[in-house]
């Protein structure tokens, strides 16, 4: 069994499914502030300002 090419064990802990699950959440999280503040920072160049001041009174 353990021969064989064809055989795959893979094993994930609870301890390091946690620990995965915990970084995908605090990455998704990341990406949507970087998002926001990507798009604060555009508004402000473009001089949509109604736009990044609504944004900046809401947070």
């Amino acid at each position: 069994m353990l021969n064989d090419p064809q055989t795959i064990l893979a094993y994930i802990d609870p301890g390091s499914g946690g620990l995965l699950l915990q970084f995908l959440i605090a990455a998704a999280i990341g990406v949507c502030i970087a998002f926001r503040q990507g798009l604060r920072a555009i508004a402000l160049v473009t001089g949509l300002n109604a736009i990044a001041s609504e944004n900046h009174q809401a947070a």
